[in-house]
């Protein structure tokens, strides 16, 4: 995916510290002195690696339909939620306040938000019928990463 989009991606882990955040995230962050243009997914540890699984493959979703972030309304998640989870992720408090300000969102079925969700929610369970098909050896890639084994 990575070389698809011509960026690197940084799937990332951490405890939150709060419940009042989404499981998952994904965020294109522009380049800066030290990294380039790169996309970060950040899953809850605090899920099954199961579920985490099925996070991230849905946030890949996105990427594979070409989704891009959509713009958001202001300050809409908790300040202090925000405020412990960004150190954890090297990012500005305005970037996660973006992204998590369109959790729980109510989308009217059949509008542009609904569908773009349902359509990375849809290929997001493809890809995680792939990677968790019970008939591979061992796990592999992302699903190493997911289930703290990398």
């Amino acid at each position: 995916m990575a070389a698809i989009r011509g960026r690197e991606i940084d799937l990332q882990m951490t405890d939150p510290g709060t419940p009042k955040l989404p499981s998952g995230m994904w965020c294109q962050l522009r380049a800066t002195r030290d990294r380039p243009d790169r996309d970060l997914i950040w899953v809850d540890r605090r899920t099954s690696p199961f579920a985490r699984t099925v996070v991230a493959c849905h946030e890949f979703g996105h990427m594979i339909c070409g989704h891009d972030p959509q713009p958001t309304r202001e300050a809409v998640a908790e300040p202090w939620a925000v405020a412990q989870l960004a150190p954890r992720l090297s990012l500005d408090p305005a970037q996660i306040s973006a992204v998590i300000g369109r959790c729980g969102e109510p989308y009217e079925p059949g509008s542009t938000e609904w569908q773009r969700e349902r359509e990375a929610e849809l290929t997001g369970r493809i890809l995680a019928q792939h990677i968790l098909d019970p008939d591979r050896v061992r796990p592999r890639g992302l699903l190493r990463v997911l289930m703290g084994r990398s």
